[in-house]
C-alpha cells in the first residue's frame, strides 16, 4: 500500500535567502565589507556602521550610493537594502554626514565631532565646500595642529605640510603660510 502524501501540508520548502556583499567607505577612507540579507533594512546597515565606529549620535549620518542611473542617493533607512540597491553592482555605500548640527559645540561625543571634521575636510578637498583664500591658511594650520599637535622643530621638518592635501589648489606659498601659523598655535589644556 502506498500513500500519496501532499507535502504542501507541511509548508512550502524554505526559500533560499538572498544575500549581498557590500563595501562601505567610511569618512577616513577605511572600508567595511558587510553581508546584507534580503530582510536587512537601511537602518540595520547604518546601525552596523555606527556600532563599528562606536558612534552614539547617529541621527546626523546616513549612507549614500550611486544608483544605476549614476545619480547619488541617500539610502532609505526604512526600506529593504536589496530593493534600494537593485541594479547597483558592485555595491558601494558611503558613510556621510547627512545633517549638520546647528551648533557643533553641542555635540556630546568626540567621535561625532571627529566625523564632522572628516566630512568637512573631504568636502573642502573635493571642492563641494569652497574656502575663501584669506581663510584657507588659518583653517589649514588648525587641521595640521589637530593632526600633528603643536609645532616641534625636531619633528616637523621642511615640507611636512605638503604631506597633507586639504584644498584642491594647494601651493608652496600656502604651505609656507600654514607653517608660519602652525608655529604660533599652541594647545591649552582646559
Amino acid at each position: 500500500m502506498s500513500f500519496n502524501v501532499d507535502m504542501k501540508c507541511f509548508g512550502s520548502p524554505r526559500q533560499k535567502r538572498k544575500s549581498l556583499l557590500c563595501k562601505i567607505v567610511l569618512l577616513d577612507d577605511t572600508q567595511i565589507i558587510h553581508e546584507i540579507q534580503d530582510t536587512s533594512r537601511g537602518q540595520d546597515l547604518l546601525d552596523v556602521v555606527c556600532k563599528h565606529l562606536n558612534l552614539l549620535e547617529t541621527a546626523y549620518f546616513g549612507l549614500r550610493f550611486i544608483d544605476k542611473a549614476s545619480q547619488t542617493k541617500w539610502l532609505n533607512l526604512s526600506r529593504k537594502v536589496i530593493k534600494e540597491l537593485e541594479g547597483c553592482h558592485p555595491v558601494t555605500l558611503y558613510f556621510s554626514v547627512k545633517y549638520y548640527a546647528v551648533d557643533p559645540c553641542r555635540l556630546v561625543e568626540e567621535i561625532t565631532r571627529y566625523q564632522f571634521f572628516l566630512q568637512l575636510k573631504q568636502d573642502i578637498l573635493q571642492s563641494r565646500l569652497p574656502v575663501p583664500s584669506d581663510l584657507a591658511p588659518q583653517l589649514f594650520a588648525y587641521v595640521i595642529q589637530s593632526e600633528l599637535g603643536d609645532f616641534d622643530a625636531s619633528l616637523h621638518k621642511n615640507g611636512y605640510v605638503s604631506e597633507f592635501r586639504l584644498i584642491p589648489s594647494q601651493t608652496r606659498e600656502l604651505e609656507t603660510r600654514v607653517i608660519e601659523l602652525h608655529k604660533r598655535l599652541t594647545y591649552v589644556l582646559p
